[in-house]
């Protein structure tokens, strides 16, 4: 995953990266988790001595964090009002 950020990262001598990671990667339908992006995205930072910022969406769009697709707002019985 993300072949080409390491040796950007490398070459800057930078030691923190950003990553978002959207909540449809992490439950990518209601109930069923999927961790194996996440992960991944540690392994690889801690592989390349880099601290890692997680910036946590609710919807691919704009990572704008506003509305939840699957999430509380779409499941009214599982999450009541």
């Amino acid at each position: 995953m993300l072949p080409k950020v390491w040796p950007a990262i490398e070459y800057l001598h930078a030691n923190t990266v950003e990553m978002p990671v959207y909540w449809e990667q992490l439950e990518p339908e209601p109930g069923r988790f999927d961790y194996s992006v996440l992960d991944t995205l540690l392994a690889q930072a801690r592989d390349h001595r880099v601290h890692l910022v997680l910036l946590w969406f609710g919807t691919w769009k704009n990572g704008s964090a506003t509305t939840c697709q699957n999430g509380p707002s779409d499941r009214p019985s599982v999450f009541p009002g």
